[in-house]
């Protein structure tokens, strides 16, 4: 088997499968790959939320000093942001399939979802309806930029010449200002040596 496929490279680098695209959670349809998006949400809110917890306890001083303390903090910070991703996929969810279309509302509704997680976790309906309108609206602009290809520092792909796009098989034409070598002029540049 060659190294070299039509797709690229065929061998994968240590942990390319390790943190999945949060960007996953906006693709496709909204009714579709409910586990794997939970995964991938709960995942990233579960890291975020322990990272504040850590910080948290290791920098801020606290009166109390010990485990249960630590727990104490712990749970105060990834409780209500793993809820929160566990409602927003699943109010996403079930609107998806209420609704039967794919578009932004459903993320909105599965902000106002996860806001009222946070506000119920915070014991404050104030901080629910604003958590709520942030984060739906937060969602509702994932959508609209996953739908119509435009996440920020994203660049859509190319038919030729792009730069997530290349043909290991020299079928497609060189990009300007790149000199191409064609597997006929590879032979003639090793008998020819360095520069």
């Amino acid at each position: 088997m060659s190294y070299f496929s039509n797709s690229g490279p065929t061998t994968r680098r240590y942990g390319d499968l390790s943190w999945p695209n949060i960007r996953s959670v906006w693709d496709g349809k909204d009714n579709e790959n409910y586990l794997y998006k939970t995964y991938v949400l709960s995942r990233y809110t579960t890291f975020i939320s322990a990272s504040f917890a850590a910080f948290d306890i290791s920098v801020l001083p606290r009166v109390e000093p010990g485990l249960a303390s630590a727990f104490g903090r712990v749970k105060f910070y990834c409780v209500p942001a793993i809820g929160a991703g566990l409602a927003y996929t699943t109010a996403v969810h079930i609107s998806g399939n209420v609704r039967g279309k794919t578009d932004q509302w459903n993320h909105w509704y599965g902000g106002a979802a996860a806001g009222a997680v946070v506000g119920k976790c915070a014991k404050s309906v104030l901080t629910g309806v604003l958590m709520g309108f942030a984060l739906g609206l937060a969602g509702f602009m994932m959508k609209d930029a996953a739908m119509f290809d435009q996440f920020p520092g994203h660049k859509p792909f190319k038919k030729y010449g792009g730069s997530f796009y290349h043909k290991w098989d020299y079928s497609c034409p060189p990009r300007q200002g790149y000199w191409v070598r064609t597997p006929e002029e590879v032979p003639k540049m090793m008998e020819r040596g360095p520069l």
